[in-house]
């Protein structure tokens, strides 16, 4: 992984988003946690904040998806699949603003 790990979450001024972090530090204390982003318009803070869970829930989907192609669905591969459009929905519902 080469990016921030999440949650990715609002900090504690208007236009920025942080990693929580417990350790002190001039930035951390500023912004909340270790600043991920900042000048951040408010129309797309959701979908910054949910980049994680995005990415999370392609890699689910690719691998359900993947399953499903090269084998017979059986009832695993059926829930495989269940849980990863269920997590691409949560996904998309946070980057739009709609999950928390």
């Amino acid at each position: 992984m080469s990016h921030t790990p999440g949650p990715w979450v609002a900090g504690n001024t208007a236009d920025s988003i942080i990693v929580p972090e417990d350790r002190p530090a001039e930035e951390i204390l500023r912004s909340g946690g270790r600043l991920i982003a900042e000048s951040i318009e408010p129309r797309n803070r959701p979908l910054i904040i949910a980049a994680p869970d995005l990415l999370a829930a392609l890699r689910g989907g690719t691998v359900a998806l993947e399953q499903c192609i090269t084998n017979p669905i059986t009832a695993y591969e059926l829930d495989l699949a269940r849980r990863a459009i269920a997590n691409s929905r949560a996904a998309i519902d946070k980057a739009e603003g709609r999950g928390s």
